[in-house]
């Protein structure tokens, strides 16, 4: 999609390090940024290798068990991109939520 965007071939390279270095840097993050990268990931189909996916699934992951309080919004935004990642699956929308469908 990022070729779609006009970005084109010299982009992808940059783009695939941005995410290694996120994943690199995933203990750093708070949930909302780690699901916004996933999403961002899911959105913009940018290049990521299945080790930086799961890196940063993993931080995600500690930081949902770690706050039960966490918003479900957040949590449902990130497991829903890393499905569309890892294969397309869909997700159905939480009761009162809007994150059903594509990934917008």
């Amino acid at each position: 999609r990022a070729f779609q965007m006009g970005l084109g071939e010299a982009v992808q390279p940059l783009l695939a390090r941005l995410v290694e270095e996120s994943a690199a840097q995933a203990a750093r993050f708070e949930a909302r940024q780690l699901a916004g990268i996933l999403h961002s990931c899911a959105r913009f189909a940018l290049p990521a290798e299945e080790v930086d996916l799961a890196r940063l699934a993993a931080a995600l992951a500690e930081r949902i068990h770690g706050a039960p309080e966490l918003e479900l919004e957040v949590t449902a935004q990130g497991l829903r991109a890393l499905a569309h990642l890892l294969g397309g699956m869909r997700i159905p929308a939480i009761s009162g939520s809007n994150s059903s469908g594509p990934i917008e």
